[in-house]
């Protein structure tokens, strides 16, 4: 094992120990820049609506996991037209088209390496930045919703090395946000759930 893959394999022992802890919303939360549970499955519903329809059926595996001992079950087109209607995921996604087109132009070849699905290419550019770029976290979010916008599915990690999304989230920013955004997109789901079963009594 090399020492970036042992380094790697380290921070994720440490993040899957932080999530565990009772504090998860607040560290999930702090990644994203958001205060409340609620604020996160947002993030997670906006990132659910911009992967549309097609990602949502491809999500049955989470759906599986997240209810394995319970019988919900997995409707994508409920799971959308709830997400698609819900007055907070609305007021996250127009933030965060916000602030896509705040940082259009200090993001820009990094929005068009993204558009190109050239992700090492992508983590250059913004390895490129001024640091306090880097670490604004609205541009941070704009840049993990254009990934998910051009590959059409949101981050998922039910194991290692998780979809692709989550995959190029890591790769241009970092594991962490990639995994606040996973488990965003699982606290979305989680979410849709207690809507649904709100609407079936």
């Amino acid at each position: 094992m090399s020492l970036k893959d042992y380094l790697e394999e380290q921070e994720i022992k440490k993040i899957d120990k932080e999530l565990l802890s009772e504090d998860a919303v607040t560290i999930i939360g702090t990644a994203l820049g958001y205060g409340t549970a609620g604020l996160v499955a947002a993030f997670g519903g906006t990132l659910l609506a911009l992967g549309g329809v097609k990602a949502i059926k491809g999500l049955a595996g989470l759906w599986r996991r997240i209810f394995k001992n319970s019988k919900e079950i997995f409707k994508p087109e409920k799971v959308i037209r709830e997400i698609k209607t819900d007055a907070v995921v609305t007021k996250v996604k127009k933030q965060v088209a916000s602030s896509r087109d705040k940082f259009k132009e200090d993001l820009k070849y990094v929005y068009i390496a993204i558009g190109n699905k050239d992700f090492p290419q992508a983590s250059e550019k913004f390895d490129e930045l001024p640091s306090t770029l880097r670490n604004n976290l609205d541009a941070r979010k704009s840049i993990v919703a254009e990934i998910v916008k051009i590959l059409q599915a949101p981050p998922i990690y039910i194991q290692s090395p998780g979809n692709n999304t989550y995959q190029a989230i890591k790769k241009i920013l970092d594991i962490r946000t990639a995994r606040a955004a996973a488990a965003a997109t699982e606290m979305a789901l989680k979410g849709v759930s207690s809507i649904e079963k709100a609407d079936d009594e």
